[in-house]
């Protein structure tokens, strides 16, 4: 046999070959309590999710118990070439799988104590660990009921772990569960190749109650009657389309032999209708873990036991015990009468609750800030958008202003083109004129001069069509008095310019005057300057595009100017939507948050409505074994034993909204001495969970029973420390 090592480099032998499969082999170990699974051929992508899953262990709920509720890797393990082969786990004893429990014939066969209070039992202590599990953020994958194994006292434990879906801590490499089993896959996955597929623990959620459901139901909640054309269809094709007995629109219908859903209490038939009605379209309103704990407590609360088989428990809101009502009409009873159904023990909530609250209330106080943070974040947003309309408006305004300018100029142009045509008209008939006058080679005869004089008034005519025209008509053919108006019009448009930011358009005569001008071009004509004024030249320009049909430089500014302030709203409008995006998403944020706080506050609420003791150790012996009892209406109920070490405190949950008395009794030394030495004493079951009918007139027939003597102390909802001294003297109980 190879030797094999731990990550400490002890030697660990290989004892017994239990399981083999296609990935490896697991063994019994020389460790008492632990097995190993060893590897055909590991990657170093196996090894990497083991050390991460060895790293980050979830809580077990059941610890306290001495009980492993997960079998969780606990160390690698190493061949003698220092190569990493396998892993260390937890040995799961005196356990049955799942299906040895549920199923009506295999549990009349190995299990025929366990009632449907016992199945409730389980379904709780497995909710309990899968909430464990994603609290750690692990998602399962896998889950079945054939790596869920249950024991005597209805406690349960997970097996096949490495299977698990991981993710390392900072999120960016997960290593997913390849394997999948058929019935237990929801409907979004079933013909995905998993090895591709990131689960969540909405999938999760979905397994979970298909597990629920073959514990309270005895069957798989996708079963029925066809009524559908052709053969029925497959496991998986039914969850795929949705087809269950108790769907919309199902085509499976329930048969004579299925238990009805109105056997269930209203929150546990509320979670099944919400789990594979809605969650089939919308996998997030699967019930979490949480939803399923909050409901099975209700529904255990509610049942009671059948005065015709004390085997027989109910839901009290079922106006007769529905088991024997079957029984009659079907002529089987799947829970029949035996002599002593166990009591099973349920999870004990470990840490302090006070602790517990306390992180809550901190996390609601979190919440809170960070709520009024996103508030005044929306506020801020909303100031901004409200500023940004308000520009956007201001924007609108300017270019209607601008449009309406626009248009007065395109009807002034159409005035300037009728004036151009009227003196077109005028220096035609001149040249008519002019063309009329004779022509001699006497240049000093009175005609000559009156050709020469005519010459010049030609000259000083076309000069002065020219300058009355670019007077007259110099911006869109406006008159000399309007010429004022005209550059007025210009001002405001590069002022609508330098408000905006916009650089000033080509058209820039607004700092001149006219009369400056003619003086300019009046010395031009005498000879005594030179250069044109660039102003007049642009008055020119103008002038010319509108004779030649083009429009005049103001059109080219104002176009200039609408685009710019078009732009500038198309930038604005997008800030607006960016704007509202940031909007949308805070809030979607804030209503997470409320949902949230809504979450915890609930949690609180749950938690605040229960009793707690904190019982604590003050013997001298190094352990003591107690057990606890109160009072629940009819006779004294127990949680169970709790294992308390000298000097140490344990919190143990009583019941909820509990007020009265609570007893403890308990022994050391395997029993050998019982504490108080009352008078009165009650005849108790030693083995597990145990109730008390009335008085100590109870006689002791059983085997495993005992008789023995109680301390009491008053309680109410809330924790209450309960300081125990074995010197403290036994009381009788009282009913409260």
């Amino acid at each position: 046999m190879p030797s094999y090592f731990d990550s400490q480099g002890k030697s660990i032998s290989l004892v017994k070959e239990l399981a083999k499969g296609g990935e490896g082999t697991v063994w019994q170990t020389n460790r008492s309590g632990y097995l190993a699974k060893v590897y055909q051929k590991p990657s170093q992508e196996q090894i990497t999710k083991l050390q991460l899953m060895i790293a980050n262990p979830p809580q077990n709920p059941t610890a306290g118990q001495n009980h492993f509720a997960i079998s969780w890797p606990t160390h690698l393990i190493k061949d003698n070439q220092g190569n990493w082969v396998g892993f260390l786990m937890p040995e799961i004893k005196n356990a049955k799988e799942l299906v040895y429990v549920y199923h009506p014939t295999n549990r009349n066969k190995h299990a025929p104590a366990f009632n449907w209070y016992c199945l409730h039992i389980i379904a709780l202590n497995l909710v309990s660990i899968i909430r464990e599990i994603h609290n750690t953020n692990y998602v399962i994958g896998d889950i079945s009921v054939k790596n869920i194994l249950v024991n005597e006292c209805s406690l349960v434990s997970l097996i096949d772990t490495d299977s698990f879906q991981v993710t390392n801590q900072a999120g960016n490499k997960v290593y997913r569960c390849l394997v999948g089993s058929e019935g237990f896959t929801p409907p979004e996955l079933i013909g995905q190749n998993l090895s591709q597929l990131t689960q969540t623990r909405y999938h999760d959620r979905f397994r979970l109650a298909v597990i629920i459901h073959n514990l309270l139901f005895g069957n798989h909640p996708f079963m029925g009657i066809w009524t559908g054309l052709g053969n029925p269809p497959g496991q998986d094709e039914s969850i795929s389309q949705g087809h269950w007995p108790y769907g919309i629109n199902s085509l499976l219908k329930p048969s004579r032999n299925t238990i009805p859903l109105t056997i269930l209490h209203p929150e546990l038939k509320k979670c099944f209708l919400k789990c594979f009605n809605d969650g089939h379209q919308s996998p997030t309103s699967r019930p979490s873990p949480e939803d399923w704990f909050n409901a099975l407590q209700v529904a255990i609360n509610d049942l009671v036991v059948c005065s015709t088989n004390k085997n027989h428990i109910y839901s009290q809101h079922s106006s007769s015990c529905c088991w024997c009502d079957r029984a009659q009409a079907l002529s089987v009873d799947i829970f029949p009468s035996v002599r002593n159904p166990i009591a099973p023990q349920r999870i004990r909530v470990t840490s302090s609750n006070q602790a517990m609250l306390q992180q809550l209330q901190s996390q609601i106080s979190t919440l809170q800030s960070d709520n009024k943070s996103l508030n005044n974040k929306l506020a801020q947003a909303n100031t901004q958008l409200s500023t940004l309309q308000s520009n956007n408006q201001s924007l609108n305004n300017k270019l209607a202003q601008a449009n309406t300018q626009l248009s007065t100029l395109q009807s002034d142009n159409k005035s300037l083109n009728q004036e151009i045509q009227k003196l077109q008209s005028e220096n035609q008939s001149l040249n008519n004129q002019l063309a009329q006058v004779p022509q001699t080679s006497h240049p000093t005869t009175q005609l000559s001069q009156q050709v020469q004089r005519l010459n010049v008034i030609k000259k000083i005519a076309i000069t002065s069509t020219i300058i009355s025209t670019v007077i007259a008509t110099a911006f869109a053919g406006l008159s000399f008095f309007q010429y004022q108006e005209r550059n007025q019009m210009i001002k405001q448009i590069e002022q609508i310019r330098r408000q905006n930011n916009l650089p000033s358009g080509q058209w820039k005569l607004s700092s001149y005057s006219l009369e400056s001008e003619w003086e300019k071009f009046v010395k031009i004509l005498q000879g005594k300057k030179k250069t044109t004024p660039l102003s007049l030249e642009l008055e020119l320009e103008n002038f010319g595009n509108i004779v030649t049909g083009k429009e005049p430089l103001i059109y080219s500014d104002l176009n200039h100017l609408i685009e710019k302030m078009q732009e500038k709203n198309r930038l604005s409008e997008d800030d607006i939507k960016t704007k509202q995006d940031e909007i949308n998403k805070l809030a979607k944020e804030k209503e997470e948050l409320e949902d949230k706080n809504n979450s915890l506050q609930s949690r609180i609420n749950e938690l605040e409505k229960y009793t707690y003791i904190n019982f604590c150790n003050k013997t001298s012996y190094s352990t003591i074994t107690a057990a606890f009892v109160y009072w629940d209406g009819t006779g004294l109920l127990s949680n169970g034993w709790y294992l308390v070490e000298s000097g140490k405190c344990m919190e143990v949950r009583v019941a909820q909204n509990y007020h009265g008395n609570v007893y403890v009794y308990g022994m050391y030394n395997r029993g050998e001495r019982e504490w108080g030495s009352g008078k009165y004493s009650f005849c108790v079951d030693m083995v597990d969970k145990f109730s008390i009918s009335e008085s100590d007139q109870v006689s002791c027939s059983e085997s495993n029973q005992k008789r023995v003597a109680m301390s009491e102390l008053s309680v109410s909802p809330g924790t209450k420390n309960w300081d125990f001294d074995s010197g403290i003297s036994a009381v009788p109980p009282k009913k409260p």
